[in-house]
């Protein structure tokens, strides 16, 4: 979690700072789809994400994003 509040702090929102992110939190290659309805789906490796990140992922507002975009997480 202090991890992802470090990364977030650091952001400025930009697609490849956000995969450097995602990255840099889960040692993953995450696919990013633009949805088009200022909403973002990630599809991350269900095999590197454990039940505690997802729960917090889920839960906090921890992932650096521009303003007004919504996140959709998805676990392969």
């Amino acid at each position: 979690m202090l991890r992802a509040k470090i990364v977030r702090n650091q952001s400025d929102g930009t697609t490849g700072d956000f995969v450097a992110a995602l990255n840099y939190l889960f040692g993953t290659n995450p696919v990013i789809t633009d949805t088009g309805n200022l909403s973002v789906t990630i599809t991350l490796p269900g095999a590197n994400v454990t039940l505690t990140q997802r729960a917090l992922l889920t839960t906090f507002d921890l992932l650096p994003r521009p303003a007004g975009v919504a996140f959709n997480i998805v676990y392969s």
